[in-house]
């Protein structure tokens, strides 16, 4: 168990990453639900009973969810948020539009995937019985731990083989997102959950910043920056998203490399200016155009992984309507998993094996 004073820096640096989201919160919420409240689904058409809460958001509660529908019989999760928030239509409607199961089934069998990290959807509803109890819910698959928290249990590092693992897991989902219209926008540890029993896969989640980059007949939408508009989650957003520009395929790319270079290092170098975010967004402009200064700074002049620079470079080479090379940004991981005589099997994560930081 970890002591006080670790404790204490994991506060401040949670506390760090709430100050850093950018998007709006709104301030209606829905009062807890009591266990056994029972929701009507729109799509289904199936009654939902709800369990106990099993998480709160920035705009509403998780709770674990049963049917007694027979074709419902596994574990589910409901999301619920007051219907005057929209990041939960938001994501609603990008689960209509991307994630029915046969799509889903589709891809993984035309990509020869073992699984795929999007979620499947399976219900939503909404509640408008009196003007104190509005809100609109989502019936999810139940998951487990995010990276987030298993990052920190890890001691703030992850490995070669768990961070090649998730890079390529999520490069999967958002070449499906992509390919489908859609960019995430808020790619972040805590927004990458485990799957409920089988602790080896993940799954991307949360898609209320989710947008639609294509037009309904074909196209890119154009790159219209808004100085006074910024979105996602500060230590990680885009440079695209500093400008206020639209989320995009190369933004969601340029996310996750933040990612993984965190998950490698342990911290970002912009992390002491994360209430500052003119700052946060200089210091991305300036790696931008010095990659090679990111890596060192990341890794505090020790040796860094050359196969992350290799990625972030071709991220920062990327147009903003540009389609990217998913294929190759994924061969830089199995080429470095080679090289360290691993192979992308799902075995030896360090939430799996209890280790940090192998390789």
């Amino acid at each position: 168990m970890p002591g006080p004073p670790r404790d204490k820096k994991r506060k401040a640096r949670t506390k760090k990453k709430a100050a850093g989201r950018l998007v709006p919160l709104w301030q209606s919420v829905v009062p807890p639900l009591p266990d056994g409240t029972l929701l009507s689904g729109i799509f289904t058409m199936e009654k939902w009973r709800l369990g106990k809460s099993i998480g709160k958001g920035a705009y509403g509660e998780v709770y674990e969810a049963f049917s007694t529908a027979e074709e419902f019989s596994g574990s589910y999760a409901i999301k619920v948020e007051p219907i005057s928030n929209g990041p939960l239509f938001c994501e609603i409607q990008c689960y209509l539009d991307v994630a029915f199961s046969n799509k889903i089934n589709d891809w993984v069998k035309s990509h020869d995937l073992k699984y795929l990290a999007m979620p499947q959807f399976i219900d939503w509803g909404k509640n408008e019985t009196s003007p104190s109890l509005q809100y609109c819910f989502l019936v999810m698959e139940r998951f487990g731990d995010n990276i987030e928290k298993l990052f920190e249990e890890a001691g703030r590092k992850f490995g070669v083989k768990t961070v090649c693992y998730l890079a390529l897991r999520i490069l999967e989902a958002l070449e499906f997102l992509h390919n489908s219209g859609y960019a995430h926008a808020d790619i972040k540890g805590s927004n990458i959950l485990t799957g409920y029993s089988q602790r080896d896969q993940v799954y991307l989640v949360d898609y209320g910043l989710s947008f639609v980059y294509q037009y309904s007949q074909g196209g890119h939408k154009p790159y219209t920056p808004d100085p006074g508009y910024c979105y996602g989650t500060l230590p990680f957003t885009s440079i695209d998203a500093h400008d206020g520009a639209n989320p995009s395929r190369r933004g969601d790319l340029e996310i996750l490399g933040y990612c993984l270079l965190e998950w490698s290092c342990g911290r970002l170098p912009w992390e002491d200016y994360i209430e500052d975010r003119s700052k946060v967004a200089s210091l991305k402009r300036r790696y931008k155009d010095a990659p090679t200064d990111l890596m060192k700074d990341c890794f505090k002049g020790n040796v860094y992984p050359k196969y992350l620079q290799k990625y972030m470079e071709c991220i920062y080479k990327l147009s903003y309507e540009e389609t990217p090379k998913y294929n190759h940004l994924r061969q830089l991981f199995f080429k470095e998993l080679k090289d360290n005589g691993m192979s992308d099997d799902g075995t030896g994560l360090d939430w799996i094996s209890g280790g940090g930081g192998e390789g």
